[in-house]
């Protein structure tokens, strides 16, 4: 049976959305990238889990993703900063208030998943200590204080990253309203490429 990788996410509210759009165009206009954001080919996203689903697994994970939709509330948070390497560049913002959310879709994902994405699967060779059995454990490392929720502009062709804070100004325009789950196909470069589902926030 076929499976494709998959992201389960936050999306960020209409208008957050369409100022991270606006960033990853600008970024874009000066510099060479794999793909700039316009929510409908890439789309803006903070990743808490990405993991490998098969179709019936699929099926499965939109039924638990729409039960975990009525258990929280939007998030409303502030962008701490900017970061990203090997060319990458987003905008950060704390874990702490995002590990209930997590922790109850690993808990529900998991279980259904169909192994572990290809990326993943070479990383786990490479993997030591706790990376090594987030892996073991959930096919996915970057749990609970590994968890870095942010929203990728872009990803440049080279690995230089740019001055994202001289090009977009202060980060904190980039806080905002978090206010439903999505589940998307991945696509390179850790981009959102298709919808698969999306639920509202209990409130």
């Amino acid at each position: 049976m076929s499976s494709i990788p998959c992201d389960v996410v936050l999306l960020p509210s209409k208008g957050l959305s369409r100022k991270a759009i606006e960033a990853s165009k600008d970024i874009a206009a000066v510099n060479k990238v794999f793909s700039v954001l316009d929510d409908e080919n890439y789309f803006a996203h903070a990743s808490l889990y990405m993991t490998q689903l098969s179709n019936d697994s699929i099926e499965q994970a939109k039924k638990l993703l729409e039960q975990v939709s009525q258990e929280f509330n939007a998030y409303n948070l502030v962008a701490t900063g900017y970061g990203g390497d090997l060319g990458y560049s987003d905008v950060e913002y704390p874990r702490e208030a995002l590990y209930d959310i997590q922790k109850t879709v690993l808990d529900a994902i998991n279980p259904v998943r169909d192994g572990m994405r290809i990326k993943d699967e070479a990383r786990m060779k490479e993997a030591k200590g706790v990376v090594y059995e987030n892996f073991k454990k959930y096919g996915y490392p970057h749990i609970g204080n590994l968890l870095r929720p942010h929203i990728t502009f872009t990803r440049l062709t080279s690995f230089e990253s740019p001055d994202t804070e001289a090009l977009l100004g202060d980060p904190s325009r980039f806080s905002g309203l978090f206010d439903r789950i999505g589940l998307f196909e991945m696509g390179d470069n850790g981009t959102c490429i298709r919808k698969i589902g999306e639920w509202k926030l209990a409130a």
